[in-house]
């Protein structure tokens, strides 16, 4: 009688207790599925929302580990050079560069300076965007690249090599029993260490034109009347003709001024000849 009480009152409590262990499993597989959505929404609102980069830096990670040179020739033309060569001073700040050359020329015409400019390859891109704007006007433009990864390679594969080499010969230097031997290693090893020190030049620039690329720029500033962004005129095209003839003929007469001493030699001896010829006539009667 006890037996079939305990079993009676056991039988409901094991139903509720499936019943809740399905309940828990459901809402455990609800759950999982909540996170597993949960991940994805996360994932596209992360995509959506990446930050913007540079043009400069979206492209650098590819441009390093190609090893590529870069160099670009711009031509720039301004109203006002010094206020040029400030903003070409903060521009060269902000984005790590220097300027490795000047060279300032001032002409009948023009204003010029000539930078050349050495800026990380990270903000290659960037600077020279930034070189034209609204109180400069850019008249030309030319990039040219070069790859130089297989040149890395090589030199590294061969620089290694090399070293190894050397090891040996300090090896076969150490276990030399004459001197004749010993100065045959050392003259290998003077050679070979001559090479290595090449190489790792070679490679120094490498890298270092890798890290640095160049930007050979050029700023006018023409002087009133002149303009090297509009195609001249007729009536410029004649001033300016009669202002080279002009300039071409008091050149040429300077040149023939500079040589005074030929002419009063050949003039002196023009004279001296005629009073000879005069003193050789035969005399009359």
């Amino acid at each position: 009688m006890i037996r079939r009480f305990l079993v009676m009152f056991a039988l409901p409590l094991v139903l509720f207790a499936c019943n809740n262990g399905n309940k828990h499993e459901e809402k455990s597989a609800a759950d999982e599925q909540k996170m597993e959505v949960a991940a994805i929404a996360v994932g596209d609102s992360t995509t959506e929302q990446a930050p913007l980069v540079s043009p400069g830096a979206a492209t650098a990670p590819a441009d390093i580990d190609k090893k590529i040179i870069k160099n670009a020739e711009v031509k720039i033309e301004t109203s006002n050079l010094t206020t040029y060569a400030q903003k070409i001073r903060s521009l060269t700040k902000k984005y790590g560069a220097y300027i490795a050359k000047e060279e300032n020329t001032e002409t009948d015409e023009k204003l010029e300076a000539q930078l050349l400019i050495k800026v990380p390859v990270l903000y290659f891109e960037d600077l020279l965007n930034e070189l034209s704007g609204t109180d400069a006007k850019q008249l030309e433009r030319s990039i040219t690249s070069e790859e130089v990864s297989g040149q890395i390679v090589d030199t590294k594969a061969r620089l290694l090599t090399k070293k190894q080499t050397r090891d040996k010969y300090l090896e076969f230097l150490k276990q030399a029993k004459t001197t004749e031997d010993a100065l045959k290693i050392q003259r290998e090893m003077n050679d070979l260490q001559e090479e290595i020190e090449s190489a790792e030049s070679r490679l120094g620039y490498l890298s270092n034109q890798t890290r640095y690329s160049t930007v050979n720029l050029s700023v006018i500033a023409p002087k009133s009347g002149y303009s090297y962004s509009e195609k001249p005129g007729f009536g410029r095209k004649v001033v300016g003709a009669l202002q080279r003839g002009a300039s071409w003929f008091a050149d040429l007469f300077v040149g023939l001024l500079s040589l005074w001493p030929l002419w009063a030699g050949a003039i002196g001896m023009g004279i001296l000849i005629k009073r000879m010829q005069g003193h050789r006539k035969p005399k009359n009667g």
